[in-house]
């Protein structure tokens, strides 16, 4: 395999694993999950799992707590009316 196609993989991965945490959030509003558990949840390696939380943390979806956790951020959080279809 190139290295290109080795790249392209890894993005796939990465943008895979960002809608996935993105989506668990919007879903269930509330949840506040700490790296720890983050790494349990889904089995990140603790270098993953920092890199895929910055980046939410960068682009605004989550924030951190002062408690350490990370919940979905203000922002990122959309009103869906009851029995509304998700895309």
């Amino acid at each position: 395999m190139t290295t290109t196609m080795k790249a392209a993989r890894m993005d796939s991965n990465v943008a895979h694993w960002l809608d996935r945490i993105r989506a668990e959030y919007r879903e269930m509003p509330g949840l506040s999950l700490t790296r720890a558990q983050m790494q349990r949840l889904w089995g990140f390696e603790p270098h993953v799992c920092a890199a895929l939380v910055d980046s939410l943390v960068a682009d605004r979806v989550l924030r951190r707590t002062v408690r350490g956790s990370y919940v979905a951020h203000a922002d990122c959080l959309i009103a869906v009316s009851p029995g509304a279809r998700h895309p």
